[in-house]
């Protein structure tokens, strides 16, 4: 799998910082509350704004035992959306 960009995720209690990095430039930056509606919204804003297929990118973040959970749930319910692109290791 081949990633073009890179989304640096920060993730606290209540909200999540966002950082896009293509070839080490970091082309966004965005903050959005940490519940699963907003973190649906800002997966698709990326996506759109910047005009990169949800294939291309690979998010990162620390493990923060369950305050990531909801990037991990709204990231598995965008594979119908985006396709069979959303892969967990």
């Amino acid at each position: 799998m081949q990633f073009t960009h890179f989304v640096g995720i920060d993730i606290s209690k209540t909200r999540l910082d966002w950082s896009v990095v293509h070839q080490a430039e970091v082309l966004s930056t965005h903050r959005c509350d940490n519940d699963l509606d907003a973190i649906s919204e800002m997966i698709e804003k990326i996506c759109t704004t910047l005009s990169i297929p949800l294939k291309d990118l690979l998010f990162t973040m620390e493990y923060t035992g369950r305050y990531n959970q909801h990037v991990v749930r709204a990231l598995k319910s965008s594979k119908p959306k985006f396709g069979k692109s959303v892969h967990f290791t």
